[in-house]
């Protein structure tokens, strides 16, 4: 989730830095001692109307591409995609005077689970999420993310090709840095899952805690792995709590 922070706060960077320079090469020229280091990853041409960077990940990096889509009473309106391997989103970004926060509105788009972890040594599930909304609020002044609501599906959720019924997410984020994601997956033919994932926007870890369903087509050797993950309970579901990474 740390990683938000640096898509979501490098629009306003740009938008601010350039807007009397006209492109960030020109910024570049006249005065880069007033360029942070993250500045290193926007293109030479981008500027207030249009313009592309790339963003680091835990995973792999990501573009950002923007373009102006008009001016408000609060201030310029971009249109944004973020795009990569595994990910596809867009939305639209709006800077509000004085320049200070930047707001995501229309959020919308996928995250490939299989695709977005192909590198990682840690296996993650098959799936994709579908954000169906994703709206946010981060302000340059404290470097704070001031707001963050997002929902949507989880689609084609398998773990070793055992796949569950397709559910529902929904992610908040509070003032204080916390977040926490929802998820209910209905009961199936292999399981159910429904539960929480919660942690702090300036960590990598998180915390699950979930209960599993156990279905009539739930593969023998599931039982073995759960062991590990968590404990049955006297109704024969599954108590899932553990730590990532």
């Amino acid at each position: 989730m740390k990683f938000l922070l640096g898509i979501l706060g490098l629009l306003l960077g740009v938008a601010v830095a350039i807007i009397g320079f006209g492109r960030i090469d020109h910024l570049r020229q006249v005065a880069p001692s007033q360029l942070p280091a993250w500045t290193d990853t926007v293109s030479g041409a981008s500027g207030l109307l249009a313009g592309r960077a790339q963003v680091a990940t835990p995973f792999a990096p990501l573009d950002l591409d923007w373009r102006l889509d008009g001016l408000s009473a609060a201030g310029p309106d971009w249109q944004a995609s973020l795009t990569g391997t595994g990910v596809a989103m867009t939305g639209k970004v709006s800077a509000h005077a004085p320049f200070d926060t930047v707001v995501l509105s229309q959020g919308r788009g996928i995250v490939d689970l299989a695709l977005v972890s192909a590198d990682m040594p840690l296996s993650i599930p098959a799936g994709v999420l579908r954000f169906d909304r994703l709206d946010a609020q981060y302000r340059l002044s404290d470097q704070r993310l001031v707001q963050l609501v997002g929902e949507g599906r989880i689609q084609g959720l398998s773990f070793g090709g055992d796949a569950l019924s397709d559910g529902t997410f929904r992610l908040r984020a509070d003032v204080g840095g916390g977040w926490r994601l929802e998820f209910d997956i209905p009961d199936g033919p292999v399981a159910g899952l429904g539960g929480t994932a919660s942690g702090r926007l300036d960590r990598v870890q998180a915390t699950l805690a979930a209960t599993l369903v156990p279905g009539p087509q739930m593969p023998p050797d599931w039982s073995d792995a759960l062991l590990y993950w968590g404990d049955k309970t006297e109704d024969g579901n599954w108590r899932l709590r553990l730590s990532v990474p």
